[in-house]
This record gives structure tokens, sequence and C-alpha cells, in this order.
């Protein structure tokens, strides 16, 4: 079974809420949303990344911190606990972040 999100990335952002979820992320996908040029660049990339794990929570109830839970491999993300079930692709399309996920 596959499930689809789709979120649309606003073309702003207030700065204070911008700020406000930046924190939420790693540090390391931090510096990464920073370092882009475009505004519409770091949007989607931090949007993306709460979705990814407000699905991770919702789908197993996890209330734990997400950092130790997916890590990217060869452009595709994978849930490590529980380990190998669960797969993630997702794509920027027509201002759309889209995400599907599958069980291995």
């Amino acid at each position: 079974m596959v499930d689809i999100y789709a979120v649309r990335i606003p073309q702003h952002i207030e700065s204070q809420l911008f700020m406000q979820l930046l924190r939420i992320v790693l540090e390391e996908k931090r510096h990464k949303i920073e370092k882009y040029k475009r505004i519409y660049d770091q949007y989607s990339t931090l949007i993306g990344d709460l979705l990814i794990r407000f699905i991770i929570c919702n789908k197993f109830d996890m209330k734990i911190r997400i950092s130790l839970l997916y890590k990217i491999h060869l452009g595709s993300l994978y849930l490590l606990k529980p380990k190998g079930l669960f797969l993630m692709f997702h794509t920027r399309v027509n201002g759309l972040f889209v995400l599907l996920t599958s069980k291995k």
C-alpha cells in the first residue's frame, strides 16, 4: 500500500515563524537550509522535513525525538526503527512537496 502526501509550499513565511520552525530540524539540516540562496528552496526543504517527522510520528505513534529515526540512503529515506519497515520518496512539483510512503 502506498500513501501519498502533498503540501503546497507558501510564497512567504513570516520570519519569526520560519525561525521557530527551523529550530525543530536537526542542526545539520538547518545549516543546509540556511545555505540555500533561493527562499523557495529553504521553504520546501524545511516543510518537507517537518512533513516527514509528522508522518513518522503519526504512523508509528512515536513521541520520541525523530533525529535518529531516519537516514538517507541512495536518495531515499529509510526508517531505522522499526527497521526496514518504511520507504519514502519525495519530489517538489509545481509548488508542492509530494511524499510517497510504502512498506518495504
